[in-house]
């Protein structure tokens, strides 16, 4: 087992955007893929890349109706209103007039990613990239005249209906803001702060999840509570099942830099106790596969035990996304059909 080097991030953008539905309204081509080399460096640039977007178009002022009282009026004159209050006979009116703002919620929003990736770049170790670091800063300075607001899951999804031209840099500020802030699967760091190959692999993980979910429909995706082993919940990451052929595929996904000093022990143990709690429960033709990403694809030999089968197969991800999915198709039609 080799080491997976030179990651193709235009690659992790795609299983970014099977994680997350919504960054269909970016245009891959738009992405400087030259400035990526890490998740971190990926995230600022879908942020700056839409930020450009809203900003270079004007999107970001929204009027606002606001009432002032002047001695030069100007815009919606409310008479009756300047009377009963007595300015006009200080010589002043009370007008309704529509100025433009940058200072809402959505800016908000924005800005709060924005703060996210800049502060953590003060103690994560894969530093975002120069050059992106300071767009970030130039134009998180843009929204100086933001209010900081503390985000909450309930303005995060207040949204739901949101302009057009608005939707990339909201998808990507709330991607930031809940699943990178979020609590690992361990429960006890966030992803923000692991390192790159934890995030990525955390990334591996969803994407097959909701690859499997959307390029094959004829397979139920299932993640099954099996007990517990000691203290530990046993949840195997995905089971692919063809309730037809009454197979299952339990898969666990695996991403490291390098395989070279993993314990393929202990990987191993992990998939067979789940591939034998899977069996005992639901008695169907079940195969454990550890599914590692790496520079390219290797298929070890058949591990043949008393009730299932067991394989360790490497994904090689550096190549044409379009070969990836295929090699996918191929791996569970061939153990599920």
């Amino acid at each position: 087992m080799g080491k997976l080097k030179n990651i193709e991030w235009r690659n992790i953008y795609y299983f970014l955007c099977y994680a997350v539905d919504e960054l269909q309204y970016f245009v891959p081509k738009d992405i400087n893929y030259e400035n990526i080399q890490g998740t971190h460096d990926l995230l600022a640039e879908l942020l700056c890349n839409s930020f450009e977007v809203v900003y270079s178009n004007g999107y970001l002022k929204e009027y606002r109706r606001e009432e002032i009282v002047t001695d030069k009026p100007y815009g919606s004159i409310d008479i009756v209103k300047s009377t009963q209050t007595g300015n006009f006979g200080q010589g002043k009116l009370v007008c309704q007039v529509d100025t433009l703002d940058t200072n809402n919620e959505l800016n908000q929003i924005v800005k709060s990613a924005f703060t996210v990736l800049i502060d953590s770049n003060k103690v994560v170790n894969d530093k975002i990239n120069p050059k992106l670091m300071t767009k970030l800063i130039n134009y998180r300075r843009v929204l100086d005249d933001v209010d900081n607001i503390s985000i909450t899951r309930e303005i995060l999804n207040k949204y739901r209906d949101i302009p057009e031209w608005y939707k990339p840099i909201i998808v990507v500020a709330k991607f930031i803001l809940e699943e990178w802030l979020a609590l690992d699967k361990t429960g006890t760091k966030r992803l923000l702060y692991l390192d790159d190959d934890n995030r990525l692999g955390w990334l591996w993980q969803k994407f097959l999840d909701r690859f499997y979910q959307k390029e094959m429909p004829e397979y139920k995706v299932d993640h099954p509570n099996l007990g517990r082993q000691g203290s530990r919940k046993l949840l195997p990451d995905i089971v692919l099942v063809n309730t037809k052929s009454n197979k299952a595929l339990v898969t666990d996904a695996k991403w490291y830099e390098t395989l070279e000093n993993i314990s393929s022990n202990a990987n191993f143990n992990q998939i067979y106790v789940y591939t034998d709690k899977y069996f005992e429960q639901y008695k169907t033709v079940t195969t454990g596969i550890l599914l590692y990403a790496q520079s390219e694809s290797f298929m070890h030999d058949i591990e043949h035990e008393e009730n299932f089968d067991i394989i360790s197969y490497e994904i090689g991800v550096n190549k044409d996304f379009e070969l990836i999915k295929q090699e996918l198709k191929d791996i569970a039609n061939r153990f599920l059909q």
